[in-house]
């Protein structure tokens, strides 16, 4: 199921059946490129016409970050310019929006609903190294309280395994993750986070993924298939005020 606008944004609701009403996810697809504008104005005019109209959202309220493939969480109470530096998002302001961009790496939504919170993770095989799932459990549980076994965290669009040859080093850095299928090495991401949110004490029945390849579905961007030319997924995550 898709919705589509005059100014092209398309969104899949991917996660309504999940969070409760007062939360908003986006995902974006192909119609729209997400691409960081630039660190002191990180919304182009056409993807600002494309937020208000294709998704009623204020680009002026939605924080951005730039993702430097780290494990680094920052608490947001208000969209802060220049951008910092991290992958990872938290906030427990109603209409404040959160975001990342990916192009094949997992976005990782969270969600406290007795404060309620959000939180909002960019996790690439670098940040799943340092482990930025559990950080982002760890940076809730110390701002807002939350008990990790309440949380609700949400997969979104990512490469999936049978799509993600690796390397060698692999092995070493997530030896249960990676798989030898035909003779090539396989990395599972979604897998390893799963895993890794599991340790950080969220409850196996509260993680739910949306199972979409970025690189096998062609309405989602991925680097992997298309190169330096690949756009970039937002991901947005907002308690309703």
């Amino acid at each position: 199921m898709t919705s589509k606008t005059r100014n092209s944004l398309t969104t899949r609701p991917l996660f309504d059946d999940f969070f409760p009403e007062n939360v908003t996810v986006l995902v974006s697809t192909r119609d729209e490129d997400f691409m960081l504008h630039h660190p002191e104005d990180p919304f182009s005019l056409s993807q600002q016409d494309a937020l208000r109209a294709g998704a009623g959202l204020d680009p002026r309220r939605i924080c951005n970050v730039r993702q430097v493939h780290g494990h680094r969480i920052i608490s947001f109470h208000e969209p802060v310019l220049p951008l910092a530096e991290a992958d990872g998002l938290i906030t427990d302001i109603p209409g404040l929006g959160l975001a990342v961009r990916t192009a094949d790496c997992l976005p990782l939504i969270l969600h406290d609903p007795r404060i309620p919170a959000v939180g909002l993770v960019h996790a690439g095989w670098r940040g799943t190294a340092a482990r930025i799932g559990p950080a982002a459990v760890a940076a809730m549980a110390a701002a807002y309280g939350t008990d990790p076994g309440r949380l609700q965290v949400a997969f979104g669009p990512c490469i999936r395994m049978h799509q993600y040859e690796v390397g060698p080093e692999f092995q070493e850095i997530f030896p249960d993750e990676v798989s030898l299928i035909s003779g090539r090495l396989y990395f599972d991401l979604a897998l390893a986070n799963r895993r890794q949110l599991r340790q950080a004490g969220v409850r196996p029945e509260n993680i739910v993924d949306c199972g979409i390849c970025t690189f096998a579905d062609t309405h989602y961007h991925s680097f992997r298939r298309d190169g330096e030319s690949a756009g970039r997924i937002l991901t947005i995550v907002q308690i309703k005020e």
